[in-house]
């Protein structure tokens, strides 16, 4: 879609410059009509002349451009004499050099402006494919990642049932169902590059309530809700539940000391999930790729500082940035 300026430009052009010839010109071939009348004559001319070499850029290759424009603009500068001679604007038919100069002048100068255009529209285009073609890159990273993590995941998931059932524990069967709704949500919103802040918070919640069921005391979370002003915002898709196993992959947990994890909004625009420092003895081998794919995620959507992770006091913090879905650059 074309920016509104170039269909306002040369409206603007075609009322603009007769003016400045009016005003600069010495000699007239058309004074003794009113000045209303030729003002809107010559606004007519430029116009068509606009429209003549806009078509002309749709030719493809350069040569096509060429010939057009070698038989179209000498047919028009023929024509305009002949139609100002007919309706009794001109005494004799012919067109002056000073006419010709300026008629030169001013298709060299829509030539100008509308090269500029044009190569301003093929720099969007080459930017938006760029960019299109980094989402998708990004998006089979995040595919990939995924496919990682979700074998393992079901697995121990899977170890658990069986553990439970054989055990015949009272929870089996609401393990299964949020086992079930876990990936039925998973599947869901496998292709969405962003989720609603409500639908990652649901996603998380029963990630967490897995979590909850194969650890039980080890575990404790808290989920605040989200600060009214944001409550409409969306996140990159999975991006909570990526973080929040993050907590799990690299922390200890016990019944007598249990993993704390809080999810909370803040004031300034992002979603922080905290979680108590317990470091596991022997730590699992990492790429780190997951908060550098969430980061380039962000820059996606044109945010810089998307995730923010600080250590404190015993407690890890990872904030991420919620993006106003009204300044969505990147379609999902």
């Amino acid at each position: 879609m074309k920016p509104r300026i170039y269909t306002i430009l040369p409206i603007v052009l075609a009322i603009a410059l007769p003016g400045i010839g009016f005003f600069l010109s010495e000699n007239n071939a058309i004074d003794d009509t009113p000045l209303a009348i030729k003002w809107s004559y010559t606004s007519i001319i430029l116009l068509l002349l606009w429209q003549i070499l806009n078509v002309s850029w749709r030719f493809k290759p350069s040569i096509k451009q060429f010939f057009f424009l070698f038989i179209t603009i000498p047919v028009f500068i023929f024509i305009i004499p002949l139609i100002t001679y007919y309706i009794g604007f001109k005494e004799n038919f012919g067109l002056e050099a000073q006419e010709l100069i300026r008629m030169i002048f001013l298709i060299l100068i829509f030539l100008i402006i509308q090269y500029g255009r044009e190569s301003q529209l093929k720099i969007k285009e080459l930017e938006l494919e760029k960019e299109q073609l980094a989402k998708e890159g990004y998006k089979a990273q995040l595919k990939s990642l995924r496919k990682q993590i979700d074998p393992h995941f079901l697995f121990n998931s899977l170890n658990t049932l069986r553990s439970m059932v054989r055990q015949n524990h009272n929870k089996s069967e609401e393990f299964i169902l949020n086992l079930s709704d876990f990936y039925r949500s998973t599947l869901k919103y496998s292709e969405e590059t962003t989720l609603a802040i409500s639908e990652e918070l649901d996603l998380l919640n029963s990630y967490l309530q897995l979590m909850k069921s194969r650890n039980e005391e080890a575990v404790d979370f808290e989920i605040s809700s989200i600060e009214k002003p944001y409550s409409h915002f969306i996140l990159p898709s999975f991006a909570l539940q990526n973080i929040v196993e993050n907590c799990f992959k690299h922390n200890s947990m016990s019944s007598k000391k249990p993993l704390h994890i809080q999810i909370i909004s803040t004031t300034d625009g992002y979603i922080e999930v905290r979680n108590t420092i317990q470091e596991k003895i022997t730590q699992e081998p990492t790429t780190g790729m997951g908060l550098k794919l969430l980061e380039r995620r962000y820059k996606l959507h044109g945010i810089d500082k998307g995730v923010i992770a600080s250590n404190q006091n015993g407690i890890f913090k990872v904030k991420l940035k919620l993006i106003n879905p009204e300044n969505e650059r990147i379609n999902s």
